[in-house]
């Protein structure tokens, strides 16, 4: 029996994803390649190039490409390899051999001692990447997973002539001689081919950690909505044109995650949609999606408040300056109408003149009243 244990790893807690996205491939891959530690064979993933000979080599090549480097432990007893993909995220695996079957605790507990026993190699690792793409990692002060420590063990287990669903953790079939059950998925590799497997197992998993970092900062960010900040215009629209750009890149995160998947060669796609489901994927890329948008509409409507605000202001600062003018004419017409004996002027006159310029403030304060934009009202609540 063989166990191949996949355990995944952070480089950087919560990394900037738009600015990953914003670099070269070849910048990080080479970056990588010099800061790799020591006993290690790494192996940098070859770009797309001359002539394809098929849609298949050519999606093959197309996935390679969001991988940094991959590595292999020199002299270890059992092999261990690292895959270093685009978004910081580090997968390691070792596999062994046991001779006596193992029920699914058991099973459970060696998977626990092998990312024990690899936990120094992962920090290496990582503190190593994480060094290098400092530059481009920046990290920020959100409260995210611990960078450079094991963060769970999946384990795969080759059974050969599997028949029947193993014992433990809820097994679901997903091909013939193919289950996924919570933690751990049982093949039979005459009828599954292992590597698919992996190849799915890996994407999965980091695409499954790239939405919760990126839902975590969105939630954070949410979280802190309403708390005190300054009220000036230039703090709101930068808020807003922050989260513009955290909407940016989930919609960026989204099309590499889906161009990834229809890379899948279509047995490892059709186990990366299993592991998608268990794991929930779909409803944390909907959320992720939604909380994107709600950031950004509620941004948007606290800068529409500030500056219907400032226009009130602006308004009422407008209609006083109006009501300064007309002050000295509203003088002489008082004067006009109570100095009788000076201006040999009929009454009548007198009062129609009054009347007259009494309308014609009147008006001009009622069109400024008019001129005042109105503050936008408040959302409905959904339901």
């Amino acid at each position: 029996m063989k166990i191949h244990v996949v355990v995944p790893a952070l480089v950087a807690s919560d990394p900037d994803v738009a600015t990953l996205l914003r670099q070269r491939h070849d910048e990080l891959a080479r970056r990588c390649a010099n800061a790799l530690p020591a006993g290690w064979t790494w192996t940098q993933p070859q770009r797309r190039g001359g002539l394809m000979y098929s849609v298949a080599q050519f999606a093959e090549a197309s996935l390679r490409e969001s991988v940094l480097a991959t590595g292999v432990r020199d002299g270890a007893a059992d092999a261990i390899s690292c895959r270093l993909d685009v978004m910081s995220i580090a997968t390691f695996r070792r596999t062994l051999t046991v001779d006596m079957p193992l029920d699914y605790a058991e099973i459970g507990a060696v998977g626990d001692r092998v990312a024990h026993e690899i936990g120094p190699d992962i920090k290496s690792v990582c503190d190593a990447v994480a060094v290098a793409l400092e530059p481009v990692l920046a990290p920020d002060d959100s409260d995210g997973l611990t960078p450079g420590v094991a963060l769970w063990s999946h384990r795969v287990v080759e059974l050969p002539g599997a028949a029947t669903a193993p014992t433990g953790g809820a097994p679901v079939e997903v091909l013939p001689g193919l289950w996924i059950a919570d933690g751990q998925t049982t093949v039979d590799p005459h009828r599954v081919d292992v590597d698919q497997v992996l190849i799915a197992l890996d994407l999965a998993t980091v695409h499954w950690l790239t939405i919760d970092s990126l839902n975590r900062k969105l939630f954070a960010r949410l979280s802190g909505l309403y708390d005190e900040r300054s009220g000036s215009a230039d703090t709101l629209e930068d808020a807003y044109l922050q989260a513009v750009e955290a909407a940016g890149s989930v919609t960026a995160v989204e099309m590499m995650l889906e161009d990834q998947r229809q890379c899948l060669p279509t047995t490892a796609r059709t186990i990366y949609t299993a592991y998608a489901e268990q794991w929930n994927l779909g409803q944390l890329r909907a959320a992720l999606t939604r909380r994107a948008n709600d950031i950004v509409d509620h941004d948007a409507r606290r800068v529409e408040y500030l500056h219907a605000k400032q226009a009130q202001l602006t308004s009422n600062l407008l209609l006083v300056l109006t009501l300064a003018t007309l002050l000295p004419a509203v003088l002489a017409v008082v004067d006009f109408v109570t100095g009788r004996e000076s201006l040999g002027v009929h009454d009548d006159v007198r009062i129609v003149v009054a009347a007259g310029a009494g309308a014609f403030v009147l008006a001009v304060i009622v069109a400024v009243r008019r001129m005042r934009p109105k503050l936008p009202k408040p959302a409905p609540a959904k339901e």
